[in-house]
């Protein structure tokens, strides 16, 4: 859980406070890619895996877990960050606490609220 919250919630911060080129078809091309199923892409990581020694391995597990995990989180985390004012990224840097400690509470945030988020999302895709 670590491995995909940690970095996806970094990564979702960036994309939300940081004005890169490319950010927008990088963030397109998530949402696009998490359109596909994943089961034609198998065959090709079973290969891979079979090259690298990885079948049957706790390693394979958690890269593969944590590539299906880090697509819906990045994006989820992006959601909440652009629901927090700028005014807080500003505060900090007023106080010299840098570029990276406002991502610090969100990450936590993120991790320990990550099961009910998690929970909300799939109650509302039920019916009736």
């Amino acid at each position: 859980m670590v491995g995909s919250v940690l970095p996806a919630a970094l990564c979702g911060c960036v994309c939300s406070r940081v004005r890169l080129r490319g950010r927008k078809a990088g963030l397109l091309s998530i949402l696009i890619l998490q359109m596909f199923p994943s089961f034609p892409t198998s065959i090709a990581v079973y290969m891979l895996f079979l090259n690298f020694g990885l079948l049957d391995s706790l390693t394979g597990l958690a890269l593969v877990s944590i590539a299906a995990a880090l697509p819906y989180n990045i994006w989820l985390t992006k959601g909440c960050t652009d629901s927090l004012p700028a005014s807080l990224d500003e505060a900090a840097a007023i106080e010299a606490a840098g570029a990276v400690v406002p991502a610090v509470p969100i990450t936590i945030l993120y991790i320990v609220l990550q099961r009910y988020l998690v929970t909300g999302a799939a109650a509302g895709a039920e019916k009736g």
